[in-house]
């Protein structure tokens, strides 16, 4: 399998379901304190939050290696409440982040209630390491 990430056990590859869009927000902490007749003053405080969201769409039973289970093991990973390491395909390793939230959209209803489409949405927060 050709990997593009790997999330704790769980390796997302080109021939399995993978993420097809990554977005990464990092903040920065700043106190603030007013000033009469100027701006407020600034006071760099250090870091703040970082957080990563992973875009992808599962097509079970459509495309090979996705399944409609996908979702279900994500969300078993974040019941955990552990930090996962999280590496690139190309070996950058990214530190451990936290699975936030989840969110999968599922569309085109099939039999049983089975999505034949899901668009996923995976938020990770950055816990260090």
């Amino acid at each position: 399998m050709s990997l593009v990430m790997i999330i704790g056990p769980v390796a997302f590859g080109l021939r399995a379901f993978s993420p097809h869009a990554r977005e990464v927000n990092a903040k920065w902490r700043w106190h603030e304190v007013e000033r009469i007749g100027a701006y407020p003053g600034l006071q760099f405080l250090g870091k703040g939050a970082k957080s990563m969201a992973l875009v992808g769409t599962l097509m079970p039973g459509a495309v090979t290696g996705h399944s409609a289970a996908t979702p279900y093991a994500l969300e078993a990973f974040g019941d955990l409440g552990q930090p996962l390491p999280v590496a690139l395909g190309n070996g950058d390793y990214w530190g451990l982040w936290v699975i936030d939230s989840l969110k999968d959209a599922g569309l085109y209803l099939g039999l049983g209630g089975v999505a034949r489409k899901s668009d996923i949405t995976l938020t990770l927060k950055y816990f260090g390491g």
